[in-house]
């Protein structure tokens, strides 16, 4: 047990082992105490960072998360940033977790999930401009997802330009033909022009889908 409890090799084992039990707490436990015998290997700390963020403990996440970016072999890690932008947006700071994605997009401007997700934020944010150069980022990149089209449709809608609100998200159904989303928010746009039946028919298409 001595020798166990003082192996920082054994400790992150035990960890990885928490994680694929889905055990996220533990795992975050062990691979601390590994971080705590071991100090100098950063692996261990890249490792606890993604325990923390599979374990919800997003405010110590960001903590060693930034701490990793802070280091020039890790500063360019694209995945570490989307991790520390999730958890920044999980605490709140949704102005820091759409700049990462501003950064990301900036650096490379072909990834479309960064383009969707930096559009999510803004929508979040009631940036509705930043939103909407997103979706057409995104359509403009990936004109075969839905994503795109429906982000713009909620822009346009929130515009109160109810046509093309509509054209984004009849695309966005006819590109998602399981997802409801698309025909729920077009049902909600129909409402707002006054045209109940077509809404009605939008509403009861998306049940379909459910």
């Amino acid at each position: 047990k001595y020798y166990f409890d003082q192996n920082a090799g054994l400790r992150a084992m035990l960890g990885h082992l928490n994680s694929m039990k889905s055990e996220y707490k533990l795992a975050v436990e062990n691979i601390r105490q590994a971080t705590m015998l071991d100090p100098e290997n950063i692996r261990f700390q890249e490792e606890l960072a993604l325990a923390q963020v599979a374990a919800d403990a997003h405010a110590d996440a960001a903590g060693t998360l930034k701490m990793l970016l802070d280091r020039p072999e890790y500063s360019e890690r694209n995945d570490l940033k989307r991790s520390l932008a999730t958890a920044e947006a999980k605490l709140g700071r949704l102005d820091a977790a759409r700049q990462i994605y501003i950064d990301l997009t900036r650096h490379d401007p072909t990834n479309t999930n960064d383009w969707i997700r930096l559009g999510e934020l803004c929508w979040k944010i009631d940036d509705l401009g930043g939103a909407l150069i997103a979706a057409n980022r995104a359509i403009t990149l990936a004109p075969q997802r839905h994503e795109g089209y429906l982000l713009s449709g909620l822009v346009w809608q929130k515009r109160e330009k109810i046509e093309n609100a509509l054209e984004m998200f009849d695309r966005a159904a006819e590109l998602a033909p399981q997802d409801s989303t698309p025909l729920i928010l077009r049902g909600i746009s129909l409402q707002k022009s006054d045209r109940h039946a077509a809404a009605a028919e939008a509403y009861s298409e998306a049940l379909k889908r459910t």
